[in-house]
């Protein structure tokens, strides 16, 4: 199904919202209803919406969506609410053990070399780490610039 978007003339992939729109206009729609934002134009109320300048003026393009035919009622409002989103716990809740590498010894004065040769590895990966993230950041200078 290949159409244009009635607000801006940007290729459609439907219809959204009661109209054919482009999934940008109605992103922008559904936001615009459902924050309640009141928008203002700079201007005189007659700017030109399209493609290339759909996002200049908030206002013109919120009226001509509703102009075209966009329906608030068909907007979802809590479908997926703008701001900070709750998270559900995992439906994985079962933990899986670890098992150490080695077999570790229970008595703490045997468990420190262990420790030590951790912190050593650590150490040294860090070291490889910073020496690349500084180097990164140099380029190879072009054979006409020395």
């Amino acid at each position: 199904m290949s159409s244009e978007c009635l607000v801006c003339s940007d290729h459609s992939d439907g219809q959204h919202f009661g109209i054919f729109a482009c999934r940008a206009c109605a992103a922008f729609f559904r936001r615009s209803t459902v924050s309640g934002k009141i928008y203002k134009c700079r201007f005189s109320n007659r700017c030109e919406i399209g493609k290339d300048v759909r996002c200049m003026c908030r206002a013109c393009r919120l009226k001509k969506c509703l102009k075209m035919g966009m329906n608030v009622k068909s907007v979802q409002r809590y479908r997926d609410e703008l701001g900070k989103r709750l998270t559900e716990k995992s439906h994985c809740t079962k933990r899986i053990p670890m098992k150490p590498l080695l077999p570790l010894p229970q008595t703490p004065s045997l468990l420190w070399p262990h420790l030590r040769s951790l912190m050593r590895a650590m150490r040294s990966l860090r070291a490889v780490q910073d020496r690349s993230l500084s180097l990164s950041h140099l380029q190879r200078r072009p054979s006409w610039i020395r």
